[in-house]
């Protein structure tokens, strides 16, 4: 992330903290689209909080809801936030991550990849602490979506989003197969009608919605990667 980045999230913490408990509906459909992607393909346990990290913590919000251990973040107030939340968090960049080779089980960036200067080398990092066969679970906005084409247009004139460089799926996807990694699962969030109002799911796949989630497996090296249909 760079310095200007991190400087507008540092005075931004306290208002980017509160967004969550405006928009409480909206946090818990996106924590159900990151758990579902979390939890494994087999229904066997997943791994231990303190086998899991989130890069770009930000103030803890999902890593608490979530069961993660570990955070890395690169706004010190930020940071102060999620350690007041009990997560472990270093202040750090995601592509020169402070942890040690295969530390983790999981390592996730929710929602935060579009704000790192370097993405592929944030995720051949991410790659180098992940466990052989363990995972890493990318939450993004879509800019191809409607909403995310609206996201788009008014970006310039967004506090937080101003400075972010949207990827859209088909890039991750990219990505994740250039840092040695092999997508297994995606899904996004969808509106869908109940008890009169609208109540995002998870539905499959990573088209369709603004908030999106893809699940990747580590693995060997960062040449063999695949890539899943749309």
């Amino acid at each position: 992330m760079e310095q200007g980045s991190i400087d507008a999230f540092d005075s931004l913490a306290s208002d980017y903290d509160a967004w969550y408990d405006r928009h409480t509906p909206e946090f818990a459909a996106e924590l159900r689209a990151v758990q579902a992607m979390l939890d494994a393909p087999d229904g066997s346990s997943q791994p231990r909080a303190a086998d899991r990290l989130e890069i770009g913590v930000g103030t803890g919000r999902f890593a608490a809801a979530l069961g993660i251990r570990f955070g890395l973040e690169p706004a010190p107030r930020m940071a102060a936030y999620a350690r007041d939340r009990g997560i472990a968090t270093v202040i750090g960049v995601a592509e020169e991550l402070p942890f040690a080779d295969s530390a983790f089980a999981v390592t996730a960036f929710i929602t935060s990849l579009c704000f790192v200067a370097d993405p592929l080398r944030a995720l051949r990092e991410a790659h180098r602490v992940t466990r052989a066969e363990g995972s890493i679970v990318v939450a993004y906005l879509e800019p191809e979506s409607e909403a995310g084409r609206r996201l788009l247009d008014e970006k310039a004139d967004s506090p937080y989003y101003s400075t972010a460089t949207l990827l859209s799926g088909r890039e991750v996807e990219r990505l994740l197969s250039s840092a040695g990694f092999v997508v297994e699962d995606a899904c996004h969030l969808e509106a869908v009608a109940a008890g009169g109002a609208e109540r995002p799911e998870p539905h499959p796949g990573r088209t369709g919605g603004l908030f999106c989630v893809i699940r990747a497996r580590r693995s060997s090296t960062a040449q063999d990667g695949g890539s899943m249909a749309p």
